[in-house]
């Protein structure tokens, strides 16, 4: 009975939130045919992939949202490796700037331990 109670409170108890970010320096801005912005970045560590982005400009925050675009070349990708160059279009910003910092990062739920 004991055990059976210990294994059902964690799923009772609040979960923990942990960030694993990746960076990305914005090189360049460049406008496409259709109008839309492009930042163009170097992957600085780790490896940039599709999903939720962070614009940073010098320490602070300013965009947080969904990349909409990763291409390497031409090419739609899903991730970009440290050391390689890619286009990043990010859904509801055109701001960029030559040094933001772009991190990708993933929220993963810690299941609470007793």
């Amino acid at each position: 009975m004991i055990d059976q109670v210990k294994e059902a409170m964690p799923d009772c108890l609040i979960r923990g939130q942990g960030n694993d970010h990746r960076r990305g320096r914005s090189a360049a801005d460049f406008e496409l045919s259709k109008g839309v912005p492009v930042a163009g970045c170097m992957v600085t560590s780790g490896r940039i992939v599709r999903g939720k982005v962070r614009v940073r400009r010098r320490k602070d925050v300013i965009y947080e949202g969904i990349s909409q675009s990763l291409r390497r070349f031409q090419d739609e990708v899903n991730e970009v490796r440290a050391g390689m160059e890619c286009g990043i279009r990010i859904e509801g910003y055109s701001e960029f700037q030559v040094g933001d910092t772009i991190e990708c990062y993933a929220i993963e739920k810690i299941a609470a331990k007793l």
